[in-house]
């Protein structure tokens, strides 16, 4: 007996694939691993694709992708990421040590993990969608929206000074960790 309305969700070029298409059952790839939240949302845990450009669609298998884990990139050789347009938390070192040249936060964002983008070299600028209420953009260094707190400073910037702008707090830990800066002027109101 065959069962009929079966989808088969994997890796393209996988075993499942040639599986579903040698017994004609509907073959979707996902090059994520994540989990279901139980809400109707999922959080990317991983990623298992070929692809160094990665683009993260707004649902997988019905899910809405509202996280990306912490670590969920950790290491991973992608050079260009489009993230999910409601997604709410990008976790603690989600995109440490991989290739991206530049992010753009969507406005959904209300989280970031520390070092969520350390240790990508190639990281010339973070910016944000203009809608975001939790975070901003100025000249691709990420900012809390009030320009109160300095979270990231993308160390594949090719300038060698900073001005952290005034009206500036508080420098986020790590924001400036292995940057190609000679030097950096702080304002008074650190």
């Amino acid at each position: 007996m065959r069962v009929k309305n079966v989808t088969i969700y994997g890796i393209a070029g996988s075993y499942a694939e040639t599986y579903a298409n040698e017994n004609s059952i509907q073959f979707v790839a996902t090059n994520f691993t994540y989990n279901n939240n139980g809400n109707g949302a999922c959080t990317i845990t991983g990623y298992i694709g070929a692809s160094s450009d990665v683009i993260i669609p707004d649902t997988l298998e019905g899910l809405t992708v509202v996280e990306i884990a912490d670590y969920a990139f950790d290491s991973e050789q992608i050079s260009s990421i489009q993230l999910p347009s409601q997604l709410e938390r990008i976790g603690i070192m989600a995109f440490f040590n991989t290739n991206i040249q530049n992010v753009t936060v969507p406005a959904s964002v209300t989280e970031i993990g520390v070092n969520a983008f350390g240790n990508c070299y190639s990281l010339t600028a973070i910016n944000v969608d203009a809608s975001n209420i939790n975070y901003a953009s100025v000249d691709g260094v990420l900012f809390d929206k009030d320009i109160v707190t300095l979270e990231t400073y993308p160390i594949g910037n090719s300038r060698v000074t900073y001005t952290i702008p005034d009206g500036v707090e508080t420098i986020r830990m790590a924001s400036f960790q292995e940057n190609r800066l000679s030097s950096v002027s702080i304002p008074e109101s650190i």
